[in-house]
């Protein structure tokens, strides 16, 4: 190559590391008994995008998805085109040493492919191998000729202690780590990035369980919408052109019918929206896995699917939220307030009746406030709202779209926070509020008395699928919802916030909303019967034509009793 080849090169590659690794390096294919290309396949490459413009990433694999690999290949990538003023620091870190030091090699492999014209200063030519950019190496760690260090470590609690401004730390199968020391090591590693304004963590496991690593991150960033500072990436085995041949859709109708579709297009996002709505993918690769995990549910379930299975101890029994999984939870199809953080599945209805619950939250501690809407009607989740704010920013939410869908409300008034809630809504001329038999609006309290309940009844209508799930952050939830002590409490680190707006929902329908419906109907046939009974004004047709033209009664104006009738 000439000069000028080489320079429009060496640009594009600091413009785009991908280009560097799809032009020059090679990996080993097992089919094939040789080294081929490293030609990136679109999930892989959008993961690269992913590295070069987030902060942090937590990726959520199938087993088997080479993403160790790509993500060697962009650190040896980012390592080759540093210089010595701005030199990477990366650390890996794994479960076991052999497993960090492997990555390390990895690393390594794809730093000795990378052309000798690209190190330009920073490469020795009297050493041998890797002495030709290695300044001091082992199988622990290496610092190249540029002032980059990579080091492998194993898990502790003071793995990463000591380590001063990192640039990348790679936590490898996060979600095996050892539970105590990880969670300090996690810690220590953040501590660690903050020091340094473009450090970046990120998270690679297969799922195994409710882990309070990875599966906390994927659970919060989920929650909050990438608000914890994580871009969630889930890679699939149906998105890999390696594991997808012959690959079929499988979906079970309510009538217990089988559906299979052969898939035709292989469009990344398609399938993976198919995957959310409940359809089962199944490939030659995939059947084949299966056989060596035994046909083992849970095991598929966390090797292939990338799903997070349950404590053992779960208050909603797994079967039931995986069934609400791959049936009921659905993207929401807009999200909005609050950076999205307010979740819509469908729009209000006419002749559909709708129930709400809002739990409140301090906004500064480990809580969120949560609004659940649901429609009676069909039993579903029709809109949810979950995030860290205060009352007074909390109210004009709750106002908005209680409004819009017309729904009786009710508040969580156990931690005091509810009551200012109230107090902002009344304020705010909010109408829809749930009184007692006085007349006065209380708001509900989760007590050792009424707790019990409300969560039976709560799991039941989960079970019997009385109530359909379409929350992702509420699956969540429940996954990490478990018995302590014996009472339904969150594990420590989780929260339980969508449950308890949901599970208060469910009972003000129940409870309250049935009731004032009752009392609606009742209140119609009488209206009715005052209306025909009339002597001094004609008989009105219809209730729609009261509303518009009034209501008398023996030649009285009744227009104050109008709400009954809507």
């Amino acid at each position: 190559m000439d000069k000028k080849t080489i320079a429009l090169k060496y640009l594009s590659y600091l413009e785009n590391p991908i280009n560097l690794i799809e032009d020059c390096f090679q990996t080993y294919d097992g089919s094939q008994e040789k080294y081929v290309p490293f030609i990136l396949f679109p999930k892989q490459t959008e993961l690269l995008q992913i590295y070069e413009k987030k902060k942090h990433v937590l990726v959520n694999k199938s087993r088997q998805a080479g993403i160790s690999t790509v993500t060697a290949s962009y650190i040896a990538a980012k390592c080759a085109l540093a210089t010595k003023d701005n030199p990477f620091k990366v650390i890996i870190v794994a479960n076991k040493g052999p497993q960090a030091q492997d990555f390390l090699l990895k690393i390594k492999d794809f730093l000795s492919q990378v052309p000798r014209w690209v190190w330009g200063e920073y490469y020795d030519d009297r050493k041998e191998v890797d002495g030709h950019i290695v300044g001091k190496g082992s199988v622990k760690s290496i610092k190249l000729l540029n002032n980059c260090v990579i080091t492998a470590v194993a898990t502790s609690k003071d793995a990463i202690r000591g380590q001063s401004s990192p640039r990348i730390i790679v936590i490898d199968e996060a979600a095996h780590i050892d539970k105590t020391d990880g969670e300090l090591m996690y810690g220590s590693a953040m501590m660690s990035l903050s020091s340094n304004s473009l450090g970046q963590m990120f998270l690679i496991s297969t799922p195994k369980g409710t882990d309070p690593i990875f599966f906390k991150t994927y659970s919060e960033s989920i929650a909050s919408n990438g608000d914890n500072g994580f871009t969630v990436h889930e890679m699939f085995f149906f998105q890999d052109p390696r594991y997808n041949k012959n690959l079929i859709w499988k979906y079970k109708g309510l009538d217990g019918e089988i559906i299979v579709e052969a898939e035709k297009e292989y469009d990344n996002k398609k399938m993976e929206a198919k995957f959310l709505k409940g359809w089962m993918p199944e490939s030659d690769w995939y059947r084949d896995q299966c056989s060596l995990l035994h046909n083992e549910k849970r095991l598929i379930n966390q090797e292939l699917l990338c799903k997070f299975d349950g404590s053992g101890n779960n208050v909603v029994d797994f079967e039931h939220i995986i069934r609400h999984e791959e049936n009921n939870v659905q993207e929401p199809i807009e999200k909005l307030e609050d950076k999205g953080n307010m979740w819509v599945w469908k729009y209000p209805e006419e002749g559909h009746s709708y129930c709400a619950f809002a739990d409140v939250a301090s906004g500064s501690g480990e809580d969120y406030s949560s609004l659940q809407i649901i429609d009676t009607t069909t039993g579903e989740q029709v809109a949810e709202y979950k995030g860290k704010i205060k009352a007074e920013v909390f109210a004009p939410i709750v106002k908005t779209w209680c409004e819009a869908y017309n729904a009786l409300t009710d508040i969580d008034t156990t931690g005091g926070y509810g009551d200012n809630l109230i107090t902002d809504l009344i304020r705010s001329n909010f109408k829809l509020l749930k009184k007692d038999e006085k007349g006065e609006v209380k708001g509900f309290k989760f007590s050792g008395l009424t707790r019990p309940k409300v969560i039976q009844r709560f799991v039941n209508q989960i079970e019997t699928d009385t109530f359909k799930i379409r929350s992702l952050r509420l699956l969540s939830e429940l996954k990490t919802y478990v018995w302590v002590n014996g009472r339904p409490d969150h594990l420590r680190g989780f929260n339980d916030d969508c449950i308890t707006a949901t599970a208060g929902a469910l009972w003000l329908f129940e409870n309250a909303f049935k009731q004032v419906k009752a009392a609606q109907e009742t209140s119609k046939v009488m209206l009715n019967a005052w209306i025909a009974g009339d002597t001094n004004r004609p008989q009105e047709k219809d209730i729609k034509s009261t509303l518009n033209n009034g209501m008398y009664q023996n030649g009285q104006d009744m227009s104050n009793f109008m709400w009954l009738l809507k």
